[in-house]
Order: structure tokens, then sequence, then C-alpha cells
């Protein structure tokens, strides 16, 4: 360490010690018991950190009341191993998400925390949503509780019912949105905030779940895919279509689905979609359930894509949700993780606010008003700076593809073979083995009983 840092760091009980070290051996007995007596007290002097600042209090959330909230979540999942926080990594956008939880200091501890799903590594979101308890600067009223107040009195505490809109559940408070955006990452981002019920959970009290799974339709028969998608919708057991869970009963493998489509992105009625660069030339299969079984999308998404390219014909989908409980699923890939979206999280009579409602402000608050304004502004040139970034990246990817395509003479490869994934799936050029003809796994009541 060095000179001038030895001297910072020391504190006023060491250099009093050092100075009079040496009378020490000749105090008397009374001076050398008082000596003994100071030096075992504990230091009152606060000792300056090691770059010369003083350290911080710890925050007094005692200050402040508390109020349960939801936050609708979007994310880029590519870099990311899943939404959810996981033991072994701490690369999740949960993880980030209580990071920042803390560093703006909403959060301590016993914030009762609940996620609408928990999508797979490298599955992206814009309409994730969780619950918890946050720190509010309102007054006690309606939904908003002090500091220290346990969860089973804030359930029973007089809270509005969901959709309750009345102006004082947010004029005035914290600018969640602003402050979350500002120590969150640019691919994570909080779209908008609700004020919810203690009760509320962000799991149990949603009503359905939608998934878009964007492709490419270059050598894909989408009438063939379309009419092979409507047999998914209905109630049926779909273990053939997803990994098996240790712990699930065999109930829970019959899923009720409301919806699958497959359309092109310029055909929903998404203005997003219809911005976007590359909707003129992608397709989309959208899936809505209340509930999915772990990779079950990206399993028929796979069916699908095989029927599509001719492989497998459309009736393997009801053959494969007529399920024999003595086979075993057919081993097959999965469909890629990147192009899964999940694109709405539903809720009864949830009233939504982000960062523009500035009408929201009391009366003359106009420092308020422009702060969410200046927000909304930062907010969309993220978001826009990110699309251009991505539109650059895919330019030159196309650019790099347009080279290659024009040095390599893709009429030795066969018909559309450089655009297939059939080894991933199962297959090889020029070889295909047919779904009900691989090996399969053992049946689920088996493994269940292994464990």
């Amino acid at each position: 360490m060095h000179f001038y840092s030895r001297i910072i760091v020391r504190s006023h009980k060491e250099r009093f010690l050092q100075i009079y070290a040496w009378s020490i051996c000749r105090a008397p007995t009374a001076v050398l018991r008082l000596h003994r007596s100071y030096a075992t007290q504990p230091n009152r002097l606060t000792a300056p950190a090691a770059d010369g600042r003083r350290a911080r209090k710890p925050y007094n959330f005692g200050l402040y009341n508390k109020r349960r909230v939801a936050f609708r979540v979007a994310y880029i999942g590519w870099d990311y191993h899943g939404f959810a926080r996981q033991k072994l990594t701490t690369r999740t956008v949960e993880e980030r998400i209580f990071d920042a939880l803390v560093e703006t200091k909403l959060i301590e501890s016993n914030f009762h925390w609940s996620r609408s799903a928990r999508t797979d590594t490298g599955v992206s979101s814009v309409g994730t949503v969780v619950a918890l308890d946050v720190r509010s600067r309102l007054p006690v009223s309606r939904g908003i509780v002090p500091w220290q107040t346990s969860r089973h009195d804030a359930i029973n505490t007089n809270v509005e019912p969901i959709g309750d809109q009345s102006s004082h559940l947010v004029a005035g408070e914290l600018p969640y949105m602003i402050m979350l955006n500002k120590a969150l990452p640019s691919d994570i981002r909080i779209l908008a905030w609700a004020p919810v019920p203690a009760t509320f959970d962000a799991r149990y009290d949603c009503l359905h779940r939608t998934y878009k799974y964007l492709f490419d339709p270059s050598g894909l028969d989408i009438t063939k895919m379309q009419r092979a998608a409507s047999q998914f919708v209905g109630v049926h057991d779909f273990r053939n279509f997803c990994k098996f869970a240790k712990g699930k009963p065999l109930a829970a493998y019959r899923r009720a689905v409301d919806l699958v489509s497959v359309n092109r992105l310029t055909d929903i009625e998404d203005p997003a979609s219809k911005s976007n660069i590359l909707s003129g030339r992608l397709y989309c299969v959208t899936i809505r359930a209340r509930a999915f079984l772990w990779h079950q999308i990206r399993c028929m998404m796979t069916i699908l894509f095989l029927i599509g390219r001719g492989l497998e014909d459309e009736s393997i989908v009801g053959k494969l949700l007529n399920v024999d409980p003595s086979l075993g699923k057919p081993m097959y890939g999965l469909a890629d993780e990147t192009s899964l979206i999940l694109t709405d999280c539903a809720y009864s009579d949830i009233a939504w606010y982000d960062a523009s409602a500035s009408s929201l402000e009391p009366a003359g608050n106009l420092d308020n008003m422009s702060q969410r304004k200046s927000a909304d502004a930062w907010l969309l040139s993220q978001l826009r700076l990110e699309e251009r970034k991505a539109a650059l990246k895919g330019f030159m990817i196309s650019s790099m593809l347009e080279t290659v395509t024009h040095s390599i003479d893709t009429s030795l490869m066969g018909r559309d073979d450089y655009l297939r994934d059939d080894r991933k799936f199962g297959g090889g050029i020029g070889s295909y083995t047919k779904i009900m003809e691989r090996k399969r796994l053992d049946p689920i009541e088996t493994r269940m009983v292994i464990g």
C-alpha cells in the first residue's frame, strides 16, 4: 500500500496509539488500565473508505410506505440464460431486474415477487408481467401501507380493486419506469406499470399467454402448415410436444390451446409488425393458451416445419396428440429459440400506465411533467437506436450472404439444401427418418417412477 494511502485509512485511534506507544511501558498502572480500556472501545468515528469517501449510511426504508405494483417488461433474450433467476448463473433477465430494483432502492427484502412466465434461454418478450411490493412516496391509503406492514396485514387492509383508475393511485408517485430504465441494460425495458391489490399474483391471475414465432417461409408450404396448425387447437395431451419435467403429474400434460394461426407478418393487426423492416418477408405462428409446458411451442414448431418441408404428412400432428401410454415421445430436435417471442400476458381489468401519464400529475407540478416527457423521448431514442443497430447488423449479414451465394454453386447442393435444418430435426442431406419410426424415450409413467 502506498505511504499516503496508509495515512488516509489510518484512524484517529491508531495514530493516538502509535504516538504514545513509547510511554506505555513506563505508564502507571492506572494509566495503563485506562489506555487498555480505551483501546478496546469501538471506534466512534466512521473510517473513510479507501477512495477517501465516507461509507454511506444504510437506507432507511422505514421512512417510506410500500405498495404492490405490476411491471410490464420487454427484453431481447438472446444473450440471457432465460428469464428466471438461477443458482448456477447470474446471466438472467430477472437477475438484472433485481439489480436495478436494489440500485434504485425500490426493494429491501420480502418483496413477494411473482412472474407471469419463465421464458427459456434465448427467448424474448414484449409482454412479461412481474408483480412485487415496492417503495412508495404516497401517504397511507387504499393499497399503500407502512413499510413494516406484514404480508398478512397488507392483504387484509382495504385495498383498491383491479381496474380502479382513481388518479390518487398514481398521481405524485415515484417515477418507477424512469428510475428502472435508467438502471437496466439497453436490452431490458419496463414498458408500463399498474397498481394492483396485495393479493395479485402475476402467474396465477394471468388469463392467457400469447407467443409468436417468426420464420422465413423459403422452401415451406404455408398452406400445409396452416392446416396442420389448426389441429393443435382444443384440449389435448401434449406429452409428445414437450420436455419431461420431474414432479409434474400426468394430468398437467393436458393443455387447452385457444389459438394457433400461421400468417404473413404484415397481415397481423399489429402496428409494431407493420413498421418492421423484415415484416414483408417474414411469417408468424401465433399461439395462445392459458399456460404451456416446457419447450411445448418449440416442439410444435419443429413438427410444423417438417410438414412445411414435405418431410412429414399433416396427419403426424394427430398421431402425436393421440397418445399411447405404452410409448414414449419420439426423439426429435427443437426449433430455434431466438425466433420465439412472448407478446402478451392478459389480465382482467388492470389499468396500465406508462411514463407519459403526465396528466395524472398534481396541478402545477411542471417539473415532473417535463421529466416524464424527457423520459419518453429517452426511451424512444434508446429503442430506435437498438432497432438501427439490429437493422445494420441484418444488412451486413445479408451482404455477406449475397457474396457467399454468388461464389458458391448452390445447384450442386440439391433443392433448398442450404436452407434446411433436417440434420437438427433428425435427418440429413439425402436422408430422413420419419418421426413415428424413430427411437423413443421411456414413457412418462416409467420416468415418473424412476424419478
